[in-house]
């Protein structure tokens, strides 16, 4: 911790303000597509100036069953997809906020993989693994006259919370969900968040609400940065912000797309927030 608060001082000595880029990405279930536009994605951040490059719930693959989440699953450290993120990291001198990724979390007797971690990782312009977090609470929703969805029929939950001191803040880690829980954030607050980093691939009905829990989790005073992944979304880098780290001043710098947000009273119909409440953790 003292080696990265030392590392931070001098940076911010140096620079006095970083950019951060927040990507919008049309991820796919072919995870070479989305390797490439995630590549492309990095050469424009770093054009722009972007010392951080936040990306999404699901950046590297989106399945249509598990059967295809599991057999994309990787360990972190064996497999060979996180490798190439790295590469990407120092090829681009980029820290980068990778906003979920399947993990092996548990494998049957025959060797495959049978559960996972969604997990935001989040590495430095060296490529390397700072940050490791498990995305605690998982998306189990009966959608009234639509969709039932159960995370947790593939996936287990994570049971820590996640800062990360940068050379541009402590940045505090979620994913999608986490969001409906704000007892999860006056916690990494507590702990010295200065961003939060909310990566998502919400549904259109659940992610019509979105806006209001943004601002309610303003009143944590940290800066909340939130990336989306989602199948009609054009891929770009959507925000560039400019952030002073001594002063934790932000200023977004451009905006390059708007997304329509209609409200409905039945927004919140089939969540089942209250029963998910992970109360031990915090």
């Amino acid at each position: 911790m003292a080696a990265a608060q030392r590392a931070a001082a001098a940076f911010h000595k140096a620079i006095g303000t970083v950019r951060i880029g927040v990507a919008q990405l049309n991820a796919t279930g072919n995870p070479i597509v989305n390797y490439a536009a995630v590549a492309d994605l990095c050469g424009e951040a770093e054009k722009r100036g972007c010392r951080l490059l936040c990306l999404p719930e699901c950046f590297h693959f989106i399945g249509s069953n598990t059967d295809e989440t599991f057999s994309n699953a990787e360990h972190i450290t064996e497999g060979p997809s996180i490798s190439k993120y790295q590469s990407l990291a120092r090829q681009h001198k980029l820290w980068l906020s990778l906003g979920g990724f399947h993990e092996v979390a548990s494998c049957g007797d025959n060797g495959q993989c049978n559960k996972v971690f969604n997990t935001h990782l989040v590495l430095d312009n060296q490529g390397e693994i700072v940050a490791s977090y498990r995305k605690i609470h998982l998306f189990d929703v009966d959608i009234p006259g639509g969709a039932v969805l159960q995370e947790s029929k593939s996936t287990s939950p994570g049971h820590e919370c996640m800062v990360v001191p940068t050379p541009f803040g402590t940045l505090g880690l979620s994913t999608c969900y986490d969001l409906r829980f704000p007892e999860l954030y006056t916690e990494l607050a507590a702990r010295g968040a200065d961003i939060l980093l909310i990566p998502s691939a919400f549904t259109v009905p659940t992610g019509r609400i979105v806006v209001v829990f943004k601002r309610t989790l303003h009143s944590s005073d940290a800066c909340v940065i939130y990336s989306g992944c989602h199948g009609n979304w054009e891929t770009h880098v959507k925000h560039i912000y400019s952030f002073h780290p001594k002063t934790c001043a932000f200023s977004r710098l451009s905006f390059l797309a708007k997304v329509s947000c209609n409200m409905h009273d039945d927004s919140c119909a089939g969540l089942l927030v209250s029963a998910q409440v992970r109360i031990g953790i915090f």
